[in-house]
């Protein structure tokens, strides 16, 4: 009597664990979904990782004589060091030839010979693009944005000092960060926007002190003593200047404190203080011969020659005048001259010496003409100079944008290969999974198959034993007589069900009604749904549609078997469903297949069995 129930419990448990491996298979996709985004993040980050250059924080090159001589403030001789060096430096070692020029640029500005400190910046900035030394290249853009700081020229030099900012705060580099700030402060000064210099110049000193740059502490206070001069701050002036002179003096800097002793005489010239004025321009001169700079010589003793004047000591700047027609001699100055020779006019007419004030009046004139056409002729010169510079970073912008373009290009080429083979392996995986996942439903189909057979045998032996025994128990116990008689009736309907479609196969009629069943069984609707659902999983319908697809089974397992070929667009008609859309469905439903892999498991069990 508990045939049926027992039946439909295992065929539950069944079903379930058909449910659990379906989500299982369905982790294992989603697992190998993650997996491919991963394995392709990883690819394009280790990809990209390698597109960019990484460059170190030093040089790849450097000639420990040219500095030690730069350190000790001897650029004069490390440029004549330099020029040697170059000779023998052949053209395909361009790092090389960079720094030598940066240094050559460096040493020309602080020997005050802008126009060949712009020059070799300009050579430096020639040789960038052959090299892939970043701090070199960096150093080139310092250089000659001094060297256009120093030249007036304000444009270029905020260019290149936007490009040392963005350098140092991309490398972390706080030495060049301060040498960009300094060069934005000397900027800000030239354009009279004093309190934006101090701002830079305050921002730079702290950097210096950070890093602990001694030689550059002088450096430093300079810039903020003459900012504040600019501010006419004269107390803050003073005291930057003179802990600037100190320091210079310490480290014997003498360049650096011809200029300190410089500002210091302009500030008291300022002040009306001509005693200190001309103690600070005897001071920088008396440096200046040291180094034999001739420009500076000739400026300083310019200004003490307006100085004697200022006093009305014409004969004292008359000599000063001839001094620095000296120093002009071996290294011309045309602006100073026409300053020197204005003066020299007012100085010898002082004295009565008409003639000569007449040729220094006429050299004067001649010189202011020549400087004149001289200063149009340079700006005609920076035009086209900035014509051309504009053009090379045309043709240079253009080259990186197809570079670029091409990397790119590689770039996405090879993303796309990477991703088609990760999509070719995960297809491949999911189709062996699909594969063994349709196997596994095929012989869970089979077992299910066989464990109906089972218990529809051991129904009919239970059937014909409790018949024998006049409806006892094995135990010989009588059932109480309600339960056993409605019990009795559900499972003895049962299987006369089963009986009727087992012989009569009701099922292959696509017209089969349920008003069929109950007359061919002499029942009620009621009892029929009682006994279906009573001792099976399943509804009138569903139980009809499991036969069909049993005999479906059947018909696909004799055409294989026979070596037929199996045409699954008729079979729904021979099974006993009246469309193939409801047997594609129900067979779906019932075995987790679909006809098309059931009959290719079938095929593959076969060639199995054959081989062995």
């Amino acid at each position: 009597m508990y045939d049926g129930f027992y039946f439909k419990k295992e065929l539950f448990f069944f079903k379930k664990e058909l449910f659990l491996n379906s989500i299982y298979f369905e982790k294992q996709i989603n697992m190998y979904k993650c997996l491919i985004v991963n394995i392709i993040c990883f690819f394009f980050c280790f990809y990209r990782a390698l597109s960019f250059p990484v460059s170190g924080s030093e040089s790849s090159f450097t000639d420990t004589t040219v500095e030690r001589m730069m350190n000790h403030f001897l650029f004069r001789e490390s440029a004549a060091e330099i020029c040697r060096k170059l000779k023998m430096t052949s053209g395909n070692e361009v790092d090389r030839q960079l720094w030598y020029h940066n240094k050559l640029s460096l040493a020309q500005l602080r020997l005050r010979n802008i126009d060949s400190a712009l020059a070799m910046a300009k050579v430096s900035l020639s040789l960038i693009p052959h090299s892939k030394d970043s701090v070199l290249i960096s150093d080139a853009w310092r250089i000659i944005s001094y060297a256009y700081n120093n030249a007036g020229n304000l444009d270029s030099a905020l260019f290149y000092t936007h490009l040392m900012l963005g350098y140092a705060g991309r490398k972390g580099d706080e030495r060049q960060m301060r040498n960009a700030l300094v060069s934005m402060a000397t900027i800000m000064n030239q354009n009279r926007q004093f309190h934006q210099a101090l701002k830079y110049n305050r921002s730079a000193s702290a950097l210096t002190r950070k890093i602990k740059d001694t030689l550059n502490y002088a450096l430093s206070g300079y810039n903020l003593g003459l900012t504040f001069q600019n501010l006419q701050q004269n107390d803050s002036s003073v005291f930057y200047l003179k802990q600037a002179m100190g320091a210079a003096i310490h480290t014997r800097q003498i360049d650096l404190l011809i200029y300190i002793y410089g500002a210091l005489a302009d500030l008291y010239l300022n002040t009306g203080n001509e005693a200190e004025r001309k103690k600070y321009l005897l001071l920088a001169k008396t440096e200046a011969e040291k180094i034999g700079n001739n420009q500076f010589l000739a400026m300083l003793t310019s200004n003490l020659m307006q100085g004697a004047l200022e006093k009305k000591s014409y004969a004292e700047a008359i000599g000063y005048a001839e001094e620095a027609g000296f120093h002009l001699s071996k290294q011309p100055y045309p602006v100073l001259q026409v300053r020197v020779d204005s003066m020299s006019w007012v100085a010898y007419s002082g004295v009565g010496n008409l003639t000569r004030a007449m040729e220094c009046l006429i050299a004067f004139h001649r010189g202011k003409e020549k400087l004149v056409s001289g200063q149009q002729q340079e700006q005609l010169n920076k035009m086209m100079l900035t014509l051309d510079v504009k053009e090379k970073d045309l043709t240079i912008a253009m080259q990186n944008l197809d570079i670029s373009n091409n990397k790119r290009r590689i770039e996405v080429l090879t993303l796309v290969v990477i991703i088609a083979v990760l999509l070719v392996v995960t297809l491949f995986i999911y189709i062996l999974r699909s594969r063994e996942f349709r196997r596994q439903l095929f012989r869970k189909e089979k077992e299910l198959d066989q464990f109906s057979v089972d218990v529809h045998n051991w129904m009919a032996w239970k059937k014909e034993r409790m018949e024998s025994n006049g409806n006892k128990e094995e135990d010989g116990n009588i059932l109480p007589e309600d339960q056993q008689d409605e019990m009795q009736i559900q499972a003895i309907l049962f299987r006369e069900l089963r009986d009727v479609f087992d012989k009569q196969k009701l099922y292959l009629d696509p017209e089969l009604h349920l008003k069929t069943v109950i007359r061919i069984l002499g029942t009620n609707k009621k009892y029929l749904h009682q006994a279906i659902s009573e001792n099976s999983d399943a509804n009138f319908r569903s139980f009809i549609n499991r036969y069909r697809v049993d005999e479906a089974k059947r018909i696909m397992e004799s055409g294989v078997e026979k070596n037929e070929q199996v045409n699954l667009a008729e079979m729904y008609a021979s099974a006993g469903f009246n469309s193939s859309t409801s047997f594609y469905r129900a067979f779906k439903q019932v075995t987790g297949l679909a006809p098309r892999d059931y009959l290719r498991e079938i095929k593959s069990e076969m060639k199995t069995n054959f081989k062995i």
